[in-house]
């Protein structure tokens, strides 16, 4: 795994995460069932988006993994809810309840300053069912932020401690996927242009990215 994609990464989920947020904060307090309807999904998104980046950094295949699930259960603690893990996976069983059960998080809630706040269940179980997690907050917006101050320093620390360390292809590595993806290509590319590609690296390899652009 190389640093470039897992920073490519996290920087896709944290832009579905703010644009999601976006368009749920367009909507007022007098929402039609179609506003609700697309508040459910712009939410569930932001949810669906916050506890992949999480679930992505955290895989057992991933660098420094052990890291990152040790900085969610010491650094995820809010105030009443001193309990990092049992936070994080309350957030996970809201997640699995929205995406995989078909839980609607605009089923209740109330208006709050002309802004609708959805009010999540107080407890949420795990996969199994056999073990359930309490809420540390339940007004769906105040959980959202709540959880992504929380993050954004958890993640920003174990991306400036740890990813910051993993080395970047090198560019005959990056020349092989290339050549490797026109070589299984039988659909995307036509003939002609793979022989084009082909013959530009033969003779000039591949072009350089400006570092602020990579």
């Amino acid at each position: 795994m190389y640093k470039y994609d897992v920073i490519n990464s996290v920087k896709y989920y944290r832009e579905a995460i703010a644009k999601s947020l976006v368009m749920a904060h367009g909507y007022t307090g007098q929402a039609s069932v179609q506003d609700l309807s697309d508040l459910r999904f712009f939410y569930s998104t932001c949810l669906a988006s916050i506890v992949s980046l999480t679930e992505y950094l955290g895989d057992v295949s991933h660098p420094y993994s052990v890291e990152f699930k040790a900085a969610i259960d010491s650094g995820f603690v809010f105030e009443g809810a001193p309990d990092g893990e049992q936070n994080y996976n309350y957030l996970r069983g809201v997640r699995n309840m929205v995406v995989h059960r078909g839980y609607d998080i605009s089923a209740m809630g109330h208006v709050v300053d002309n802004r609708l706040w959805f009010v999540l269940p107080d407890q949420a179980n795990s996969i199994s069912g056999k073990t359930f997690y309490t809420s540390y907050e339940r007004h769906l917006p105040l959980l959202i932020s709540k959880t992504l101050i929380k993050l954004d320093v958890i993640i920003q620390n174990h991306v400036d401690n740890y990813l910051s360390q993993l080395n970047d292809r090198t560019e005959e590595e990056v020349e092989a996927e290339i050549r490797l993806s026109l070589a299984n290509d039988n659909f995307l590319v036509p003939p002609e242009i793979k022989v084009m590609m082909l013959e530009y690296m033969d003779t000039h390899g591949i072009p350089s990215i400006p570092p602020g652009n990579q």
